[in-house]
């Protein structure tokens, strides 16, 4: 009998196990074998991407390319399928990649493609030079030529075969399986420009790195920690952490891919592929007026 049952489109129904210590104490009067669980939204095993994008993230993807922030949160045990809502697979997208088609989609038109304004400490944007702007395009040609150069290593409990699986499905993201989601375009959305920047970190015993860094061929050379910083509003950022200019959900999945290849893989007793690290996938929404000289008119996250 499953100890996990749906009791409708809210509810969540937890039995004991009938040789548990809950059911044996439970029998004694104490505590109970039955707890019920309530939920604004709770989606069963038939579930698809694309009926889950609609029901979780069609709100938040609104809101946010209007301007207001968000955060998505994925919380459970190893296995408990995470990485597939939120990443999905190369046949079935996952939320991620559906919320940058439907952003790139939204800006089509009115993308900024220069490099001249980026974010900068928790919400604010800076003005770079010429020669910034190239260190910019530099840097991001460096790391989209990095995943040209994988190379697998073989970690004690991650066969190649798995390895090289995992890092090598590559999404063909002109498929057909994305729903359109309808944005109404202000007049306001008219005059405006868009400039989309990502950055990839991850907390591995309790320290943050950039997933973004070129990793050193060497095995001596350790991974450069960042810190967690307080502006002067004191709202916190990751000093240093690098923020990338994309111009397509392509070059943005690309991002995700070399960020997923240096991620922290160690063994679990629950499930040899799985990561000990918690990554933070960001990203920032520049709007800017449609002009010859544009200046920032807000940042969404």
């Amino acid at each position: 009998k499953s100890c996990v049952t749906i009791g409708g489109h809210q509810t969540v129904i937890l039995s004991a196990p009938k040789e548990s210590s809950a059911m044996k104490n439970s029998e004694r009067g104490i505590g109970h074998s039955v707890h019920k669980f309530t939920f604004s939204q709770v989606f069963g095993p038939e579930t698809t991407q694309s009926e889950f994008f609609e029901g979780s993230m069609k709100e938040i993807v609104r809101t946010y390319v209007n301007g207001v922030n968000g955060l998505v949160f994925t919380y459970g045990v190893t296995n408990a399928g995470k990485t597939f809502t939120v990443q999905g697979t190369s046949k079935d997208f996952g939320i991620l990649p559906r919320s940058l088609d439907v952003i790139f989609n939204h800006i089509r038109g009115r993308q900024y493609l220069k490099m001249d304004f980026k974010p900068y400490l928790s919400n604010d944007v800076k003005k770079l030079e010429e020669a910034q702007v190239k260190q910019e395009e530099a840097i991001k040609t460096a790391i989209l030529s990095s995943l040209k150069e994988v190379s697998y290593q073989i970690l004690p409990c991650y066969s190649m075969k798995l390895l090289k699986n995992f890092l090598s499905n590559r999404l063909s993201l002109k498929s057909n399986n994305f729903v359109p989601l309808d944005i109404y375009r202000t007049n306001i959305h008219q005059r405006t420009q868009a400039s989309v920047w990502v950055s990839f970190c991850e907390i591995y015993n309790e320290y943050v790195y950039d997933l973004l860094n070129v990793l050193s061929t060497s095995k001596t050379q350790k991974r450069r920690v960042l810190r967690i910083c307080e502006d002067q509003g004191g709202n916190s950022y990751i000093k240093d952490l690098k923020w990338i200019n994309i111009q397509s959900t392509e070059e943005a999945w690309k991002i995700l891919k070399i960020g997923n290849k240096n991620r922290s893989f160690a063994c679990t007793r629950m499930n040899e592929q799985s990561s000990r690290s918690h990554s933070i996938f960001s990203i920032r929404l520049l709007r800017l007026t449609d002009e010859q000289h544009p200046c920032v008119l807000g940042v969404s996250e």
